[in-house]
């Protein structure tokens, strides 16, 4: 920005930047129904640059973001953090909800009909055999590995986790191994 007194430009055109010599801030869009739950003067904790951080709150500004149908918190990151405009703050938070569904791996994930997603399961078929069908799901949660989904899934069925784009539904597969836990 190079200009001189008297000098016209066009009104989208910025003429001033202004730079703050206090604590870095940071804008997070918060849903609804936990940005409410927040106050000024509030600490709540943050990942910034892979570590967990103590932050204050400074404001909830309480309008919803019409695309993200977030609220936005403006946290003040600690004194001896100098953050660069555009780096990410990841507010941790912590809500119960209840819901029935399953943890499946983002990869567990395959493109169904209407942008919508389906998992493949390993369905038994007569004589022991398995065979592969597809179960609509609804995803009610991604933390970026994993997915909380619902739908046509039932308790015990054997959803496929790796390797979705080498099976299609109806063809008869044999279950190598049995991975436990969650």
């Amino acid at each position: 920005m190079d200009f001189d007194l008297g000098d016209v430009v066009a009104p989208d055109r910025a003429i001033l930047t202004m730079a703050g010599d206090g604590r870095s801030e940071a804008q997070v869009g918060v849903p609804v129904v936990l940005a409410t739950d927040f106050e000024v003067g509030e600490t709540a904790q943050a990942h910034y640059r892979g570590e967990v951080i103590e932050v204050e709150v400074v404001n909830v500004i309480s309008r919803v973001n019409a695309a993200s149908q977030t609220m936005t918190l403006v946290v003040a990151l600690p004194p001896d953090i100098t953050a660069i405009e555009g780096e990410r703050v990841v507010l941790l938070a912590e809500q119960v909800v209840e819901q029935r569904g399953v943890w499946v791996p983002l990869g567990a994930l395959v493109s169904d009909l209407n942008g919508l997603f389906a998992v493949q399961i390993a369905a038994e078929t007569v004589g022991d055999q398995l065979q592969i069908a597809r179960a609509p799901v609804i995803v009610h949660y991604s933390d970026g590995i994993r997915a909380f989904v619902s739908g046509a899934i039932r308790n015990g069925d054997r959803i496929v986790t790796e390797g979705t784009n080498r099976v299609s539904p109806g063809q008869t597969v044999t279950l190598a191994s049995v991975e436990a836990g969650g």
